[in-house]
């Protein structure tokens, strides 16, 4: 995927997090390991943490410092 903003290519990943701890972005389809957590690989900088858990298909891009991700919106 080619990012909007800078038209670089954009990593497929993954965005979590669980309310306990910072929300995270990984490259690849899965969670982020116990340990990168612990070393505070992936954190994302500047989110508000609820109690809520959370797992969502994420696009990051490197040059720009964006992510894109899916998102249906109930009114």
């Amino acid at each position: 995927m080619k990012c909007p903003y800078c038209d670089q290519e954009m990593r497929p990943g993954v965005l979590n997090g669980d309310g306990r701890s910072a929300v995270r972005w990984k490259e690849g389809s899965k969670k982020t390991p116990f340990w990168d957590r612990l070393a505070g690989i992936g954190k994302v900088k500047g989110v508000k943490y609820k109690l809520v858990s959370f797992n969502m298909d994420a696009w990051y891009c490197k040059s720009c410092r964006k992510i894109i991700m899916d998102a249906e919106v109930e009114e």
